[in-house]
């Protein structure tokens, strides 16, 4: 005779949200480490599994404990037991973001793809050089601006 524990004999696995855009949906990614069969090399495996949350309690970052169940719908075979961790994600308002430094988004004169225009207080335009670093996100740029 076997041993089923609390689980009944059910798969159990543990993994972290990475969409809870559904309802009553979330989309738990499972990652295991496998060898290779020919070249001895440990590969990274990650499944997607979707999870039945009846109580959307689960939120993306989240690290929760799946189980079997029946099938739900035609994908939703999982359901959540718990979530193990919750995640520390920061909360950014649209309102937060300082309007003063966005002044406009426009087309770019020479290269006809959408720039992003700064116009600090009393320093004029900036070139389009510094513009497309400020787009692309380098921080030296935005220090280098203000």
């Amino acid at each position: 005779m076997t041993k089923q524990g609390q689980s009944g004999g059910r798969k159990v696995r543990e993994g972290t949200v990475v969409s809870d855009k559904m309802e009553k949906t979330v989309l738990v990614a499972i990652a295991s480490n496998i060898r290779h069969r020919l070249y001895r090399k440990t590969v990274r495996r990650v499944r997607r599994l979707m999870a039945h949350d009846e109580s959307n309690e689960a939120h993306l970052g989240d690290r929760v404990r799946i189980i079997e169940s029946h099938p739900v719908s035609r994908h939703k075979r999982w359901r959540v037991i718990e979530v193990l961790v919750r995640a520390e994600l920061p909360e950014v308002a649209p309102e937060s973001i300082d309007l003063d430094l966005l002044s406009h988004v426009c087309l770019g004169p020479l290269t006809d793809v959408l720039c992003l225009r700064l116009e600090l207080l009393g320093h004029g335009d900036i070139s389009t050089r510094d513009t497309n670093r400020v787009a692309t996100g380098s921080l030296w740029a935005a220090k280098r601006i203000a």
